[in-house]
């Protein structure tokens, strides 16, 4: 599950949702709907997620990429 692994992935980089709103300026709200990965909502959120996880947005939120993996495979 995305949801799932991405919390995991904030969880061994030692930084909470509460962390990066904090340093962007956002409601911690901001971020759990960009967890969610339900839509994309904010680049900025999405780039402070992954450079806090050290992974890419196709890595950190591959949902979103999954199109773009099917047409690389033909």
């Amino acid at each position: 599950n995305p949801r799932t692994t991405r919390k995991i992935l904030l969880l061994r980089a030692g930084i909470t949702q509460t962390d990066i709103a904090r340093s962007l300026g956002v409601t911690p709200q901001a971020v759990t709907l960009e967890m969610a990965g339900v839509q994309k909502r904010s680049r900025r959120i999405r780039q402070a997620l992954c450079a806090a996880t050290g992974t890419t947005e196709r890595e950190f939120f591959p949902e979103h990429h999954k199109e773009a993996s099917a047409m690389d495979e033909q």
